[in-house]
């Protein structure tokens, strides 16, 4: 009977252990998948966020120009643009760099950078490769304090061409954080690989120029490189490994398997304690009864804990955060949102959540959220802080369990102001020309193309669209006699002349240094494009007083127009091209005078035929 108990007592143990053992490796999995998931997403999106700002700024047309110049220079406004965009992203280095990768202009300034040639960084080959944003493998960079950095690199394009690049230096702040975090909260090793393999964190051999020497990889990190997500246990250790989408990074996050089965051998231990007891029922009960404890005790812990780590993670969090409760009334803040809403707990707590935000709509979604008790939302909001000045935050809102059982609203709030004004100042900036504030090219082609798709319906009364390309005659000797002040003034003096002699419903962009382009939509026949013309040569003439001199001013204006129902596939750059070819055939004929686009004879079309001296005796 004693063999008996002893035996059946020994299966039960065995059981119990391997239960014990299997359990703690599956929450040890769960607990590394979870920090490794978490630590994907925050890198995602920090990166996304960082391309995004790279790419707005490569678009500046005054940094197209700059590069387009047979001698590359820094046009105006180029440097302010670039320290806007080093401090709208947190970034220590802003550079900008031509087509062959050598450094043209750096924020903060470090002349002696200038000039050096970077084509054998990663992130020139990857740019330059894509065509598209692009995030590099680490290195050391040359900038002041040679961090250790990743480049975040767009191209600048001039339509399909690259003519350089911006790029930005990102200084793994936040990986380390992300790292750090994870060992603090749940004793797991977060290891953030680059493309190469080259973890970035931690002490980095490179060679003299900075780039990171290759070091052994582990099969898991080989795997996550290639696209998969990896669960396994080796060399006594659980590694969860997976790539960040976009980047061709990898997160793994390691545990020891002897801290994974901790809970399990001490389980082990006070199992063991029963193997003392004689008679088999009460042993039963006493197990059974022990068991039941632990599991309660164990379940209460580990919602106790979970509780302690949200409050921490809650009182800490980089993003503003809110507890509301049923009635929709907030019932904890974090410093983060007092910070950023300049305003005292007290202020808050107790609030509506709806008075948080400013627009009546904003404010409706939330109360038919709180009232619905269930879902979430997620959404770009209007706040306002306690001076009344306008704020913009990310908001999400989501349902959540507390430790007693209530159910309570998270919202949480990322100010994003800054961000959104220092986009929206760069949009402007990329679509008007500076000196004169008239439409630059890209906003021309934008124009072009909602006019031919209108003209393209056969809708309107009339389905042609006409371009008046404008080159300036005289403008190089008041440039280089009177100076360029002078030179400027008279460009901003005549971009306002020839808003002043068209339609409102004319565009009139400024698309070179002494070029104009007057698009006309739903242009009528050739007669009303001579008065066009002839109002646009006037607007142009005039006499410039330079040193005792007066100097002689005046347009060639090239004219084509395009019947979109005869033409069905015509491009917007095709209209422009063909005044532009007019417009020099008018400046070859001598200049103050406008020429119609004459299309070779080849017996599919027929020539306009049409000329005009557009100066005085006309």
């Amino acid at each position: 009977m004693a063999l008996l108990t002893v035996a059946l007592l020994g299966g039960v143990a065995g059981v119990a252990v391997h239960e014990a053992r299997a359990t703690a490796l599956r929450d040890a999995q769960q607990r590394l998948r979870s920090n490794r998931d978490a630590a994907v997403r925050a890198l995602e999106h920090q990166s996304d966020e960082l391309k995004r700002a790279v790419a707005v700024g490569a678009s500046d047309l005054r940094l197209i120009d700059s590069l387009e110049a047979s001698t590359p220079g820094v046009v105006g406004g180029v440097p302010d643009q670039l320290a806007m965009l080093a401090r709208s992203t947190d970034a220590p280095t802003a550079f900008v760099s031509d087509a062959q990768g050598r450094l043209l202009l750096i924020y903060p300034a470090q002349p002696e950078l200038i000039g050096q040639d970077f084509a054998f960084r990663d992130w020139y080959h990857g740019m330059s490769g894509t065509a598209a944003p692009y995030v590099s493998t680490a290195y050391r960079t040359a900038a002041s304090g040679n961090p250790l950095v990743v480049a975040v690199a767009a191209p600048v394009l001039d339509g399909f061409r690259v003519r350089g690049s911006v790029a930005i230096l990102w200084q793994l702040d936040s990986v380390r954080a992300v790292s750090d975090g994870a060992r603090v909260d749940d004793g797991v090793t977060l290891i953030v690989t680059d493309q190469g393999g080259q973890p970035l964190a931690g002490t980095v051999i490179v060679d003299v120029d900075g780039q990171a020497l290759p070091v052994e990889i582990s099969a898991t990190t080989e795997r996550a490189l290639a696209g998969d997500t990896v669960s396994v246990i080796v060399d006594g250790r659980l590694e969860e490994a997976a790539p960040v989408p976009g980047l061709g990074w990898t997160v793994t996050a390691t545990l020891p398997t002897s801290a994974a089965l901790a809970p399990a051998r001490a389980a082990t231990r006070r199992l063991g304690g029963a193997l003392g007891v004689t008679l088999f029922l009460v042993l039963v009960v006493a197990f059974l009864t022990s068991r039941s404890a632990r599991r309660r005790a164990g379940e209460h812990a580990a919602v106790r804990g979970a509780e302690d780590r949200f409050r921490r993670l809650f009182d800490q969090a980089l993003t503003g955060q809110l507890l509301v409760d049923r009635d929709g009334r907030v019932i904890r803040v974090n410093s983060t949102l007092i910070e950023v809403l300049g305003r005292e707990p007290d202020q808050l707590v107790g609030l509506p959540l709806a008075a948080v935000f400013a627009d009546d709509v904003d404010r409706r979604r939330i109360v038919d959220l709180i009232e619905a008790g269930d879902g979430e939302l997620k959404a770009e909001m209007n706040l306002s802080d306690a001076d009344g000045r306008p704020l913009r935050g990310l908001v999400a809102l989501s349902w959540m369990r507390e430790l007693d059982g209530e159910r309570v609203l998270l919202a949480q709030i990322e100010d994003v102001t800054a961000r959104r004004d220092a986009e929206r100042r760069l949009t402007e900036l990329s679509l008007h020309d500076e000196l004169t504030g008239l439409p630059n090219r890209r906003l021309l082609l934008e124009r072009c193309d909602l006019a031919f798709a209108v003209a393209r319906t056969g809708r309107t009364p009339n389905t042609s669209v006409a371009a008046l390309f404008i080159d300036l005659d005289g403008f190089k000797p008041v440039n280089d006699q009177a100076g360029h002040d002078a030179g400027d003034r008279l460009l901003v003096a005549i971009a306002g002349e020839l808003l002043v002699a068209l339609r409102t419903t004319d565009t009139v962009a400024r698309v070179g240094g002494d070029e104009f382009v007057v698009l006309i939509d739903q242009a009528q026949d050739l007669r009303c494009l001579d008065k066009i013309a002839d109002r646009v040569a006037a607007a142009v003439r005039r006499d410039v007083p330079a040193g005792g001199l007066r100097l002689v001013v005046s347009a060639s204006v090239g004219i084509a127009r395009i019947d979109l129902v005869r033409e069905p596939d015509a491009l917007p750059d095709e209209l422009l091209r063909r005044a532009d070819v007019a417009m020099y055939r008018a400046k070859e004929r001598g200049g103050d005078r406008y020429e119609f686009f004459e299309p070779p004879l080849t017996g599919a079309g027929k020539s306009d035929g049409r000329s005009s001296q557009s100066g005085p005796g006309r």
